[in-house]
């Protein structure tokens, strides 16, 4: 395959992380300062960092933080977006170009920065869950609808959304903080190429001992597995991924969602790999014009769901 062939996998399939690790920090920064340009300047989730859970300042990373999108006055609900990069890194191909094409499309978006290694996932969940908060807090000064608010991810933004669906909860009237009364429940949510789920297999039996099971393994591995531990309360879903990964993920979700009744729209595309964003040639994304319509179909959907 020719190196200038669009459709040849991502950098970070071949290359050395290291470098690419420093390459996604360099670009994320960047596109940070083309925010702040463009006028649209970050929005912290907690005004003091003493008040952040688990905020570690030597870790050198900022309070996490929205970039919000000039409110479109005619669609008022919102739409949060948190790229991938494995809690390593995040991928600016997947925040900006997929909030600017989610605004071009009529939606308000907004970029979520969140927490990452060496922080865990629970905390990427705990700025997730804090950014819809805040947006629900602060929906009559922001100009949106507090009962419209949704979130979603690619690859590792996914796994922070399926965090989300399973650990919200109401908000707590008794708080002294504002934001905490709210609740953190989104009213929608999307996955590309999300990881839905985390267990390696569907049985705690020992691959060295196969007749052996344990009951309080099994238990503990379905506590961690999105699928087992999907709330019958979870909000509807956009879902799509591509045959680059393996389809039983979105199959799987997608038959979670229908056991339970909860509204939602899957796509399996054949064509792309992991990690191509909007698909589209840009924004250093593979080429790939027929997967390139999931922007478009979730956009659709969206808009059905009265954003």
């Amino acid at each position: 395959m020719a190196d200038n062939d669009s459709t040849k996998k991502p950098d970070y399939t071949d290359t050395d992380w290291t470098w690419l690790i420093r390459q996604r920090h360099e670009k994320w920064a960047l596109m940070w300062e083309e925010l702040e340009q463009e006028g649209i300047k970050r929005t912290y989730l907690w005004d003091d960092p003493k008040d952040v859970p688990d905020f570690d300042p030597s870790y050198g990373q900022p309070v996490p933080s929205l970039a919000i999108w000039p409110i479109q006055p005619d669609r008022r609900g919102i739409i949060i977006v948190c790229a991938g990069g494995g809690f390593m890194f995040k991928s600016f191909n997947e925040a900006l170009p997929v909030a600017a094409a989610l605004h071009r499309a009529g939606m308000n978006a907004a970029i979520l920065d969140y927490r990452f290694t060496p922080y865990t996932r629970e905390s990427a969940r705990d700025d997730g869950l804090r950014a819809i908060r805040y947006l629900r807090c602060h929906a009559d000064r922001l100009g949106i609808d507090a009962s419209h608010i949704a979130i979603g991810g690619f690859s590792a933004g996914g796994i922070l959304t399926s965090l989300v669906i399973n650990g919200f909860a109401a908000g707590d009237p008794t708080s002294s903080d504002p934001v905490e009364q709210f609740s953190s429940r989104p009213d929608a949510a999307f996955q590309m190429y999300g990881s839905f789920r985390t267990m390696p297999s569907l049985s705690a039996a020992k691959p060295d001992h196969p007749l052996m099971f344990s009951f309080e393994e099994q238990q503990a591995e379905a506590r961690q597995d999105f699928i087992y531990s999907l709330p019958l309360n979870a909000p509807p879903m956009f879902m799509a991924q591509t045959d680059g990964d393996d389809p039983h993920h979105v199959l799987h979700m997608a038959l979670a969602y229908a056991d339970r009744g909860i509204p939602h729209e899957y796509h399996l595309f054949h064509g792309g790999p992991h990690g191509g964003g909007l698909y589209n040639g840009a924004d250093e994304t593979p080429d790939f014009p027929h997967t390139a319509h999931w922007i478009t179909l979730m956009a659709e959907w969206f808009g059905m769901m009265g954003f």
